[in-house]
């Protein structure tokens, strides 16, 4: 169906479809923000999921929180966004019961590889930010590890650029089989070697300036960038700072 034809519908038909159509649920989202207050005039639309997944995805447009935890719960839409966007909500608690993995990192992080594996796979990789460098430590030292992280999708120039970390802590990449994992690790580590050897940062294949994120300062980038979207995020933030 296309996004002209979707306009069409109202919000109600709108949330019934989305939870089977990810663009309906792209338009219910955009309506919500447009006029959050149509959540009071019609309070009805507040026990549908996907009105759920809106205002937990728009709880800025609120003046106060709405609690539509346990609609949302009913039947759980974009949870990795939602439970990202709320993680530090008063709802948390009982949001995080829609995915195993957000719960053990909520709770308890674990120490074995499975569990781990599942978080780096389920959860945002900013909400394990803190455990990175261990949990990399962990999987590039087993093939097993190596197998698993060179299929991983997580920019990790973005979370290793503030961790104490050198080049030959990081030879074992070399040693991973190819995979858009392999290439976000060998970014880091050719940015490493390069910062080590008191030169600029090479082109990195993830975002052409993510080694900059490993250097005292970053320059001036385009506003628009082929690359990793975040990691280009986290290259402006550097340039605000």
């Amino acid at each position: 169906m296309l996004l002209e034809d979707l306009e069409t519908f109202d919000l109600e038909s709108l949330s019934e479809l989305a939870t089977d159509l990810p663009q309906a649920l792209d338009v219910v989202i955009r309506k919500i923000r447009q006029n959050p207050l149509v959540v009071y005039s019609q309070p009805h639309l507040l026990e549908m999921p996907a009105i759920a997944c809106a205002v937990l995805l728009s709880q800025i447009w609120f003046e106060s929180p709405l609690d539509v935890t346990p609609t949302f719960l009913s039947n759980p839409l974009r949870v990795k966004e939602v439970l990202k966007e709320n993680w530090h909500s008063e709802s948390i608690s009982g949001l995080i019961s829609a995915c195993a993995h957000h719960s053990m990192l909520f709770h308890n992080p674990p120490t074995d590889r499975d569990s781990i594996l599942g978080i780096m796979e389920d959860v945002h990789h900013s909400l394990w930010h803190n455990y990175a460098l261990d949990w990399l430590n962990l999987f590039l030292n087993t093939s097993f590890g190596r197998s698993a992280l060179c299929q991983l999708e997580v920019p990790w120039p973005i979370l290793l650029a503030d961790k104490e970390l050198t080049s030959p802590d990081l030879s074992l990449v070399h040693h991973m089989g190819e995979g858009i994992g392999k290439t976000s690790l060998i970014d880091v580590f050719n940015s490493l070697q390069s910062k080590e050897n008191n030169r600029p940062p090479p082109i990195c294949v993830t975002h052409p300036f993510a080694g900059w994120l490993f250097y005292p300062s970053v320059p001036n980038i385009p506003n628009l960038s082929e690359g990793d979207v975040e990691i280009h995020i986290a290259l402006h933030r550097r340039l605000q700072q």
